[in-house]
């Protein structure tokens, strides 16, 4: 009996310095407050003011200084920009914070995307980085309005067919898997993709769906609709958004459990047909993300 009590004690001591282990600390840095030390790691400082006050208590000086130097204990905070965006590495599956140092940038505005979860899929085979960036600069869009946000890029760019359908399975896995934590959500796929180097002064835009997705064809509507405010139309080009053809685009559409939706950039050439666009990184991901707040919003409407 007293070497259960023993074993017991030792057990419950072990696991009190793991939960002291597992809280998260920083240093105080010149110039700290509260406020900015929250901000650093993405949490949102009026909401978890007390609780960092709670934690750090006898460590503060006139309610709210901080000790230069001190290492001061960070409320959890599940909602936080570095939990609710994240960068999805393929083909491991490895998820790490979408932002750093970023985060301190970083202001939530509004709770309007509060219930929705995007995932935005890079496809850039050239590797030029401009997608990339414009899938950043978009996810923080959608965070700062309330939004889960995961950034999937897989760093193969290998074209044989083996491979891309391999690449294919790789994101439905990471995907369902993460779909299925959220489920109940509002829950969108967005693939971003780069036919080319995009080098010239104007791109290409085109939108697709899957012919069996109500879903992904709205999201896909309202995207045209706000890009055809700015956009030049050349020759005869359809209204409607274009619907899968491609073999690994209608794969991942019959296995992935959220709605998908494609929106493609190419390069300007001389086509009888198409939508162009200045290129203008900023502006590009600003009519995106309109694009999906309006989507959102239709949803939020129906549902009342």
């Amino acid at each position: 009996m007293r070497h259960c009590l023993a074993f017991f004690v030792f057990f419950l001591f072990s696991f009190m310095l793991l939960g002291q282990d597992s809280v998260l600390t920083v240093v105080a840095q010149p110039g700290d407050g509260i406020f900015s030390i929250l901000r650093k790691q993405g949490i949102h400082p009026k909401k978890y003011f007390g609780a960092f006050l709670e934690l750090n208590e006898g460590h503060i000086k006139n309610g709210s200084e901080l000790k230069q130097g001190w290492p001061y204990k960070i409320p959890m905070a599940p909602d936080s920009f570095k939990n609710m965006g994240r960068a999805v590495s393929l083909p491991d599956g490895t998820e790490t914070p979408l932002f750093d140092v970023e985060l301190a940038k970083l202001d939530l505005k509004s709770e309007e995307l509060k219930n929705a979860v995007y995932y935005l899929v890079v496809e850039d085979k050239v590797q030029n980085d401009f997608i990339t960036t414009m899938a950043t600069n978009l996810a923080s869009r959608l965070l700062v309005n309330g939004a889960k946000v995961y950034v999937i890029k897989n760093e193969s760019v290998s074209d044989d067919t083996a491979n891309a359908f391999s690449r294919a399975q790789q994101y439905v896995d990471v995907v369902n898997k993460r779909y299925l934590k959220n489920q109940g959500k509002y829950q969108r796929l967005l693939i971003l993709r780069a036919n080319g180097s995009l080098e010239s002064k104007s791109l290409d835009v085109s939108f697709y769906h899957y012919d069996g997705s109500d879903e992904g064809e709205r999201l896909a509507e309202n995207l045209k609709a706000i890009f055809g405010r700015y956009s030049k139309k050349v020759g005869k080009v359809s209204d409607a958004p274009g619907v899968f053809v491609d073999n690994q685009s209608l794969f991942l559409a019959r296995n992935m459990l959220p709605p998908i939706t494609v929106l493609s950039l190419s390069d300007a050439v001389t086509t009888p047909a198409r939508h162009l666009v200045r290129k203008d990184q900023r502006a590009l991901t600003r009519w995106i993300a309109n694009g999906m707040l309006q989507d959102y919003a239709d949803i939020e409407i129906e549902d009342r």
